[in-house]
Order: C-alpha cells, then structure tokens, then sequence
C-alpha cells in the first residue's frame, strides 16, 4: 500500500477560506478515488495560509480490472428473425470497440436490450493522479478567486509550488502554471527557501524545524494553551471567544502568544468598544479578572517567534493605543448630543435605491412595532410596549454615531449606551440593542418583549421592501441575508410562543411599505408567506423533525408558526405508533378516489354494508373529542384518538367497494370518506407521510 501527500503551497490565504477548502478538498478526494474505483485507507488534511495539503494513506499500486456493460438497441432491433445482427448491431459493437459475435442479451423492465461487455484493465494510479490532479487543484472552491500572469486559471491567491508525491516518486502533472515536484518550504520569513523530501512519510514532520505547523487542530491547541497561560500570569481569564481563535489559527503557520498592557484610563470606555478594538482590528485577546471586568492587559498572536518580544509587544501596544485613542474621541464626541438627535441625520443615509432612507425605513418598523404590540397585548406587558415604542424610533440612531461610524460591529451596542446615557429607559436602551439579535445562526436571541417586538418589525420590514424590490433569494445567492433574517423571526416568534399568523404579519408589512415607498406588488404577500413558511420547515427539519411530517402539516394550509411546532411535534411523537402507517396508506387511497367535489352529507340510510356503519359510528363518536382537542390545540390527544380509527378504516377497505355501480350508493360512501379526510385534514395531510418501506 502506497502513501500520497500533495501540497499547494500559495500566497497568504485568508482565513475564512481555509477550513471550506480544506473540506473540499478531502470530499473531492474520496469522489476522485471512488470514480476511479480506487480504495483507500485514510484522509487527512492540513493547511496554513501559505499551503493547503492532503495526505491519504493505503492506496493500491492499480485500479482492479473490472467490466463496463454498456446497454445498446432492443433485441428486435439488433437481431433479424433469423437471429443474424443487423446492421444496428454490428454499428453499436463497433461503437464499443467489441466483437458483434460478444454481444448479450439483457432483460430490463422495458423489454431485452443487447448490451456489450467491455474488459478494462486497471490503469497505474500514479497515472490516475497525475491525470485527475490538475483539475481538482484548479477547482478548489473558494469564495473569492483571483487570477495571475496569463490569468487562465483562478485560485484564492498565487500559486507558488506543488508538493506532489506518491511514496518516494513524483507525480507529474502541472496545475495553475506550476509543475509538481518534491520540494516544499518553510516559514516564509525564518525558512523561506524550498527544500525537497524523499518521502510522503516526511510530511508534515519535515516542516517543524521549519517554523511551519501545517497540523489546525496543533495550532489550535498551541493558541488555546499559550492564551490561556499568558491570560493567568495577568491576573485573569482570557475572553471567551471560539470564532477568534479560529481566526488566528488560520493567521498564523507558527503561533506565538504576546501578552501585552494598554493604559487603564481607557478603561472608563465602554467594555464593547475595547473588545471590538482588541478583536475586530487586531485579532488580540481581552483579558477578564474572576468578576468579568476587562483588565488592562491582552493577549496578540504573532505569526513569528522573535529574539527580543518586546519589541513585538511595543508594537502591538502602540497600534492598540492608537485604536483606544480614537475610540475615545469619537465617544466623547458622541456623548455631547442625545441619541434622539442623531436620529435626525438618518435621511442622509439611504437603505436601498428602491426603499428610501433609513429615516423611512425606521418610521415603517415604529409602525410595524405599533401593530405587533396591539396584535399581542394578551402576551406583552404595557411596560415592554412602551419601551418597544421608543426602541423602534431610535433602534438605528446609532448608525450615523462617530464610534459606530469607526466600529460598525458595534451597532445596536453603542444605541444603548448612548441611549441611557441620554435619558431612555432601560427597557427601551437594551430593546435598542437586542433588535439585531439573533445576529447569526447559534446566536442569542432577545431577553426582553420589547427588544423582540422591535426585532421582528425591522426584519419584517427589511424581506418585505426586498422582495418588493425584486431582490430575492436565488439559490445560493442571498446578498442581504434575507434567509438569515427569515430564521430570525421565526425563531423570535417560536422562542415567545407569539400567536400570529404569517399572512397577518406579512400583509401588515407589505401595507406599510406601499404607503411608504408605493412599491405595490399584487403577489407580494404570498411570497413573503411562502418564504416564512420554507424558514419555518427549514428550521423545523434542521431541530430533526422529518421533512414529510413538516410537509403534512404545511399541506393544510397552518401559516401560524407556534401552531404549527405544535403539530409537528404531536405527530413527530405519535407516528413512531403501529396504526400509523396503515392510516397513512388509507388516506392516500382515499385522496386518490375522493373527487374534487364529494357529496356534502352522509346519508346514514344508505350505509348498507356493517363495515360502512361501523366506520360512520366511529366517526360520529369519535369526531367530538377530536375536534375538542384540536380546538384545544391537544394535538397528541386528538392523534391518539384518531388511531383509534384505524380497525375501522383497515375493516372497511377490505370490505367495501366504495366505486360502487349505484351512483347514490358510490355518492354516499365518497362523502363519508371526506367527512373522514376532513376531520384527519384539521391536523395534518396524513397521505404526505411515509413509512419505511413505503416510496413516496
């Protein structure tokens, strides 16, 4: 068994594109060997932002012989009625490189078919490699490509090598204007010239002395270790921050951890405006004591180990005093107006070409935010109403601050501060700030009504102008994360248990935004509900309920989120019972029969079979408590009581021919099925289920 490792060693890549490629990568491999019907033991990636490797361990030295069968024209079609080949036969043996006279015969499910054998032998995987390689080096996704030189071939950044070994040989092949070879390097500053290895069994170990750990995972740990260790010699804990060590992981090819001061007057700024200095600029680490106050410490990540660190800490120190600096200018600056006067300024700041300013856009969710409170003032305290009111006309004034201006992350943050430090309450400061949550999947979502009802308005406000704008999510192209925010009120909604239904919130939106900005769309309230309604299963399915129980739900028409989480957790739970499945099968034959337009009423004196009558007196005695419980939204009750349907329903196919050649006969029976399939429908669309075993 052979070993392969391959490298592409390029110019920095960024960090957010690593971890994708690296999946890419090893999934494109497996694909690679399972098309070439080569077998392999293992997979492992690697990668820095200089290099991206694969190594793959037990490969055979050969493809396995194998056949290709390969179907042609009809038996009739390829022999005469003497049995001799016809001319057809002869062209397709000729086609598939085989003698006419080794030609079989195949029976398929439409009919018997020649089909010709071909014998393959097993080509060299050195061969295989070299052949395939190039194209799946070339095609490596990324989100952003860029082209070099000649510009024939896109990558996320140049090109500068290609390690390419199979045990101790060289694959051959070129890939993005590189021909492979055995070399690699190290450390761009400490290691930079190329240096060979005998082995794939060297790699990645040859590049330790090199300053290179190509091992995420080893970074990783090193970064967790070294911040932690620092973090405590301070005094503290670093801030717990998962993405951020993930970024600095793929900054870096040999992490090395700087502790580092700044000056503990800027303190006295808000603890999110340092972190947002510390983080999003310089990718350092806060430092917190055992209460959770920042310390005036940090932890910065070099990518090269330095004779003297204090040089690397003067540096990191100098950038960080600068960045303080100016926050706490622009802050101080902030601070001599009230956050209601900068709502003024937001005219100046257009939302989208089609959709007016933000000024326009925050006066549509203050609307928005009004209708939601009085839709659920049952749910909302008048406090939370009163705070969401005043939240919604100033949840963007933050926007035209200084430090917002300087510290986008900061949004919503900086409209509290500002807001209690003007005065607002302090329901209407954190609804301010909770109204962008959740910010991402996994996200937190609101604490308080207000920072929900405020929440929902502005992304309400947000699908419906876009979609009234033609700007709808296609495919994988979402550019103002409308599914992002679609999940958003969803979740909102579920998270509270808010009883309201899409088509409600949605043509109250869409009524607003045509007042607005007079972008009427006859269709734009069915699509904005059919696109909460797709977030919703979305959600549901990815919680692990199946898609077929989310489907027969949303087959009856239920457009109330909360209404519809009941229902598809009653029957997640209650079709695991043995009368289900038969059940399931039952209404599918009678969505089959049952015509559009069954007779309205069940005659009982035509009922004439016992089995007929026993259903129709299950039905009768059963549909009260059913309907009881659905009314009560019991939905498990009301599915335990329906499987009680099941002997009675099983009795009466076995029993009944409901096509009956009577017409008043055959009439009635079709009624009684509907009223059956009425009642069942209450819930769900039973027939969209399927059981194992079953096709859909």
């Amino acid at each position: 068994m052979s070993l392969l490792v391959v490298e592409i060693g390029s110019e920095e890549i960024p960090a957010r594109f690593i971890p994708p490629a690296l999946d890419a990568v090893k999934s494109r491999m497996e694909s690679l060997f399972e098309q070439e019907h080569v077998s392999w033991a293992g997979i492992e990636t690697f990668g820095t932002p200089r290099r991206l490797a694969v190594k793959i361990d037990g490969l055979p030295d050969r493809q396995p012989d194998r056949e290709k069968e390969v179907v042609g024209p009809s038996r009739s079609a390829a022999f005469d009625a003497g049995g001799n080949p016809t001319r057809a036969a002869e062209g397709f043996a000729r086609a598939q490189g085989v003698a006419v006279e080794s030609l079989v015969v195949r029976t398929l499910s439409k009919g018997d078919y020649v089909a010709a054998v071909q014998r393959l032998e097993g080509e060299a995987v050195r061969d295989v490699l070299a052949r395939r390689l190039p194209e799946l080096i070339e095609t490596i996704p990324f989100p952003k490509r860029m082209r070099w030189g000649e510009g024939h071939v896109a990558f996320a950044r140049p090109v500068h090598w290609i390690l390419a070994l199979l045990d101790g040989e060289v694959i051959p092949f070129q890939a993005a204007g590189i021909q492979s070879g055995r070399s690699t390097r190290g450390h761009r500053f400490l290691s930079p010239d190329p240096f060979p290895l005998r082995h794939a069994s060297e790699y990645p170990a040859a590049l330790a002395p090199r300053h290179v750990i190509p091992d995420r995972t080893e970074r990783r740990r090193r970064v967790t270790v070294q911040v932690e260790a620092l973090a405590a010699e301070a005094g503290g804990v670093v801030e717990n921050d998962p993405a951020l060590i993930e970024t600095v992981t793929d900054l870096t090819e040999f992490p090395v951890a700087v502790r580092a001061s700044f000056d503990a007057s800027f303190l006295n700024l808000p603890p999110e405006v340092i972190v947002s200095v510390l983080r999003e600029h310089q990718k350092n680490f806060a430092v917190r004591d055992a209460a959770g106050r920042l310390l005036p410490h940090f932890i910065g990540i070099s990518n090269t180990p330095a004779t003297s660190m204090d040089t690397v800490r003067a540096g990191y120190e100098r950038v960080v005093r600068a960045r303080l600096s100016d926050a706490r200018f622009y802050f101080d600056e902030d601070g001599k107006k009230p956050l209601s006067s900068y709502a003024g300024k937001l005219s100046g700041i257009v939302f989208q070409a089609d959709l007016g300013t933000m000024a326009e856009k925050t006066a549509r969710v203050a609307l928005l935010t009004e209708w939601l409170a009085e839709s659920l003032k049952d749910k909302v305290d008048p406090a939370a109403v009163e705070a969401a009111r005043r939240a919604a006309v100033l949840c963007k004034a933050d926007l035209v601050t200084g430090v917002v201006g300087e510290f986008p992350a900061l949004q919503g943050v900086m409209g509290r501060v500002y807001a209690l430090r003007s005065g607002e309450s302090e329901g209407a400061a954190r609804a301010i700030e909770e109204h962008y949550l959740p910010r991402n999947a996994g996200d937190r979502l609101p604490e308080t009504d207000a920072g929900a009802l405020v929440a929902v308005a502005d992304r309400l406000d947000t699908i419906a102008g876009c979609f009234s704008a033609g700007l709808v999510p296609t495919g994988s192209e979402d550019p103002f994360a409308l599914r992002r925010q679609g999940n958003g009120i969803v979740q909102i909604l579920l998270a509270r248990k808010w009883d309201i239904s899409f088509r409600d919130l949605c043509g109250t939106a869409a009524g607003i935004l045509v007042r607005s900005v007079r972008a009427e769309s006859p269709a734009l309230v069915s699509s904005l509900v059919s696109f909460l309604a797709g977030r919703l299963a979305s959600l549901l399915e990815q919680d692990g309920h199946r898609p077929d129980t989310v489907e027969a739900v949303g087959a009856v028409g239920v457009d109330n989120p909360v209404d519809f989480m009941l229902r598809v957790t009653a029957l997640t739970v209650v079709r695991g019972g043995e009368d289900f499945p038969s059940l399931s099968v039952a209404m599918k034959r009678v969505g089959n029969i049952l015509p559009e337009k069954p007779s309205a009423n069940v005659d009982r004196a035509r009922l004439t079979l016992d089995a007929e009558k026993e259903l129709y007196a299950a039905f009768l005695r059963l549909k009260g408590v059913i309907g009881l419980h659905i009314d009560r939204r019991e939905y498990r009750e009301a599915l335990i009581q329906i499987a009680r349907f099941r002997p009675s329903v099983d009795r009466f196919f076995n029993e009944v021919f409901v096509m009956d050649k009577d017409p008043e006969v055959r009439d009635n029976r079709l009624a009684l099925l509907a009223e059956i399939a009425r009642l069942f429908g209450r819930i769900a669309d039973f027939s969209r289920l399927v059981f194992e075993g079953e096709n859909r």
